[in-house]
C-alpha cells in the first residue's frame, strides 16, 4: 500500500513539473515542404537585423559554424532549415506573429525542408522507397536528417513539446507533384499522422498550406494550385494562403526575397485571423522597397500601412534623422547600422533628406528629385487609384532633353518636350501643345520626372481619352517672381512668349493657332499661367490652374482691373480656365478662393473643383490627368 502512494505521488510530481516546464505561451509550429519552404533565395541584411528574441527556431541539424546544436532554441537568424539554407516564408512568419502577439507571447519554428522533393518523403512508412529513387543531389539533404525527414520532425516536435505548444503546422510543397490528383490525400495522410504521433486530437491543429507561382507570374507549376485550393474540402483543418502577386525568381518556380516575406506575412496573417485577430488590427512587417530607390536598394521600403522604413551605414556618424517634415531620430545598431520606421505616410510623393549630424544631405539610397530649391531624396506612397500613372503596355511617347538660346537671358537653357507616340512615325501630322509649368522650388524636370507627364498621357492617348498633342516642360525659374502685377511683361511672360514658343513652333511640328495652344502650371506655374494666360487669351484658349491663386497680401489689382474691363474678351477667347485646388488642406486653398471670389464678382467663367490630398504630386498629376482630358475638343 505504501508503494501505491510513493508511485501515486511521484506520478503527480512528475506532471506537475512537465505542466511547470511547459509554456502555454510559447507557441510552437512545424514546417516542412520542400525548396520553396526549405528557402531558396539569398538572405538579405534586413531578414538578420532587428529579430524579437521571442522568435525562437529550433536547430534540426547540427551547424557548428553558427553555433547551433540539434535540438535546442535559438533567436530565429537565418538560416532557419538547414546551416547553409536561405530566406524561408517561415522567417517573416515568426516575425509577423510576434509583432502582432502579446509580449509575454513567444514563437517558435521547427523547420524540416529537402528542396525537390515529392510528398513522399514525408510518408512515415513509404519513406525509404521514396529515398532509394532520389536524385544523388538530393540525397545528402535527407542524410542532413538522419536519412528520414519525417521522423526528425516528429523527434524534434515532441522535443518542443516540453517546452510549449504546437499551435500549427505549415507546409509549402507541391511543385514536384504537380497535377497529381493522389496529391491531397497524400498531404491528409502526413498530416494525420503529425499529429496521432504528437498525440494531438484529429484536425485540431490548423495547417496552413501556401499556393505555388501564379499561373499570371509565368508560374511553372501553376497548375497545382488547383490542387491545392481543394485541400480544406479533404482536410478540415486546412487553410490555403494566397500566393497571387508575391515577386518570384527568374525561374519562376521559386520566390525572391521579397516574395518570400510577403508569403511569410500571409501565413502569420491567416494564423492570427485564426486566432481571433481582426486582419484590419494587425501590423505589419514585411516592407517593399520604393520605386524611388536606385536599383537594388531595399531601403527605404514601405509597409502595407505606409509606414517606412529606412536604413544607412554611418559608422562614424554621431547622430541621423529622417526629415520627412516630421523628424525621426534613427537607432544605431553595434555594426554601424541605423534604422528606424516613420509613421503612416501620406499618399505620392514626398520629398526628404537624412539629418547626419545635422546636416542635410539626400539618401544615397534613393534616385534625387529636384525639389526644395536643391536636389533631393524623394519616395514614392502607392495608394489605391493610382494606376493613371503606372506604366501600362501600351505605346509609348518620348520625352525629349532640349536645349534652346534665349535672347532674353542671353543664356543657353533647357526644357523637356513630350512628343506622343505617333510623333515619329508621320512625319507630316502636327500636334497641339501644352505649356505646362513646375511650382517654387523646382524647375523643369519637376514635370518630367515627378509629375510622370509621358506615362499619364501615352495611358490616356492609349484610352482614346485624350487627343495625342506635345507638352513643353520649361524651366520657370526667369528672373524676379511678380504675383499678380505684371500684366504678361514679367520675365517669365516674356521669356514663354519671345524664346521658349517660338523654338518650339520652328524646331517640332505644332499647330499654332490659339484653340491649339494650352498652358497650365502647378503653385507658381499656376500663378505664371494666370499672369500670362489671361491678358493674352488670343494666345492661349486653354488655361489651367492647379493649387495656386494670386497671394492676397500682394497688390492684384492690376490683373483685376484689366478683367473688369476684357471679362467678355477673356470669356469669349478661353475655352477653358480650369481651376483646381488639393482640398482645405492645401496651403494655396485660400488664394484660390478669394481668387475664385473676384473671378465671380467680375463675370469671369472657369471651373473648378477639389481633389483632396493638399499641395502634393498626387494631385497635380490628377489634375494633369484631367485638364488633357479635355484638351483641344
Amino acid at each position: 500500500m505504501k508503494k501505491k502512494h510513493i508511485l501515486l505521488a511521484v506520478t503527480v510530481w512528475l506532471c506537475s513539473a512537465m505542466t511547470q516546464a511547459q509554456d502555454r505561451n510559447f507557441h510552437i509550429y512545424l514546417c516542412f515542404g520542400q525548396s520553396n519552404m526549405e528557402g531558396n533565395t539569398r538572405i538579405e541584411p534586413q531578414d538578420k537585423e532587428n529579430i524579437d528574441p521571442r522568435f525562437r527556431v529550433m536547430a534540426a541539424v547540427d551547424c557548428p559554424e553558427l553555433q547551433r546544436e540539434k535540438g535546442h532554441w535559438y533567436t530565429a537568424v537565418p538560416p532557419l532549415a538547414r546551416c547553409n539554407t536561405g530566406l524561408t516564408p517561415a522567417d517573416w512568419f515568426g516575425r509577423t506573429l510576434v509583432e502582432n502577439l502579446p509580449k509575454d507571447v513567444r514563437v517558435g519554428i521547427i523547420m524540416v525542408a529537402v528542396g525537390g522533393c515529392k510528398i513522399e518523403l514525408f510518408d512515415k512508412k513509404g519513406y525509404q522507397s521514396y529515398t532509394k529513387t532520389a536524385p544523388e543531389w538530393m540525397r545528402g539533404m535527407i542524410e542532413a536528417y538522419g536519412g528520414n525527414p519525417y521522423g526528425r520532425l516528429v523527434e524534434l516536435a515532441k522535443l518542443a513539446q516540453k517546452d510549449g505548444v504546437i499551435k500549427g503546422i505549415l507546409l509549402h510543397q507541391g511543385e514536384s507533384n504537380t497535377n497529381e490528383a493522389a496529391w491531397p490525400g497524400k498531404v491528409k495522410a502526413v498530416y494525420d499522422n503529425l499529429l496521432k504521433d504528437l498525440k494531438l486530437k484529429s484536425n485540431s491543429i490548423p495547417l496552413l498550406v501556401g499556393e505555388v507561382v501564379h499561373a499570371d507570374q509565368g508560374g511553372v507549376c501553376a497548375s497545382h494550385n488547383a490542387l491545392i485550393d481543394k485541400l480544406p474540402e479533404i482536410i478540415p483543418a486546412a487553410h490555403t494562403v494566397s500566393s497571387q502577386g508575391c515577386p518570384v525568381a527568374f525561374d519562376n518556380l521559386h520566390f525572391n526575397a521579397l516574395g518570400y516575406r510577403i508569403l511569410g506575412e500571409r501565413y502569420a496573417q491567416t494564423m492570427l485571423e485564426l486566432l481571433g485577430y481582426p486582419k484590419d488590427q494587425m501590423i505589419s512587417v514585411v516592407a517593399t522597397p520604393a520605386k524611388t530607390n536606385v536599383p537594388n536598394a531595399s531601403f527605404p521600403a514601405i509597409l502595407s500601412d505606409s509606414r517606412v522604413k529606412f536604413r544607412i551605414i554611418a559608422p562614424e556618424a554621431k547622430q541621423i534623422q529622417v526629415d520627412l517634415g516630421k523628424k525621426y531620430d534613427m537607432k544605431r545598431d553595434a555594426e554601424g547600422v541605423w534604422t528606424c520606421t516613420t509613421d503612416p505616410q501620406s499618399p505620392g510623393f514626398h520629398y526628404y533628406s537624412l539629418l547626419i549630424d545635422g546636416v542635410a544631405v539626400a539618401d544615397p539610397a534613393s534616385e534625387t528629385f529636384y525639389g526644395m530649391g536643391r536636389m533631393a531624396a524623394g519616395i514614392e506612397i502607392p495608394f489605391e487609384g493610382d494606376e493613371f500613372y503606372q506604366v501600362k503596355n501600351v505605346p509609348h511617347g518620348l520625352i525629349r532633353s532640349q536645349r534652346y538660346y534665349s535672347d532674353l537671358t542671353k543664356s543657353w537653357r533647357h526644357m523637356f518636350i513630350y512628343t506622343p507616340p505617333s510623333y515619329d512615325k508621320d512625319n507630316a501630322k502636327k500636334y497641339p501643345v501644352l505649356y505646362i509649368q513646375h511650382g517654387g522650388g523646382e524647375d523643369e524636370r519637376g514635370w518630367a520626372q515627378q509629375g510622370h507627364t509621358d506615362i499619364i498621357l501615352d495611358n490616356l492617348i492609349a484610352e482614346g481619352k485624350a487627343r495625342e498633342m506635345i507638352v513643353v516642360m520649361a524651366n520657370g525659374n526667369v528672373g524676379s517672381m511678380n504675383f499678380g502685377h505684371a500684366l504678361g511683361k514679367d520675365a517669365f511672360s516674356l521669356e514663354l512668349l519671345q524664346s521658349v514658343i517660338p523654338f518650339v513652333e520652328k524646331n517640332y511640328r505644332t499647330l499654332t493657332d490659339p484653340a491649339n495652344r494650352a498652358l497650365a502650371g502647378l503653385s507658381m506655374g499656376g500663378i505664371q499661367t494666370l499672369n500670362t494666360g489671361l491678358p493674352n487669351t488670343d494666345k492661349f484658349a486653354w488655361l489651367g490652374v492647379f493649387s495656386s491663386g494670386w497671394f492676397t497680401q500682394s497688390d492684384n489689382s492690376v490683373m483685376y482691373d484689366y478683367l473688369v474691363k476684357n471679362k467678355d474678351l477673356v470669356n469669349r477667347n478661353l475655352k477653358s480656365l480650369f481651376l483646381t485646388m488639393g482640398d482645405k488642406e492645401d496651403i494655396a486653398y485660400e488664394n484660390c478662393q478669394k481668387m475664385k471670389a473676384e473671378f465671380d464678382r467680375i463675370g469671369l467663367r472657369y471651373s473648378y473643383y477639389d481633389y483632396p490630398g493638399g499641395h502634393t504630386w498626387p494631385v497635380w498629376r490628377e489634375n494633369l490627368y484631367r485638364f488633357s482630358q479635355i484638351l483641344f475638343k
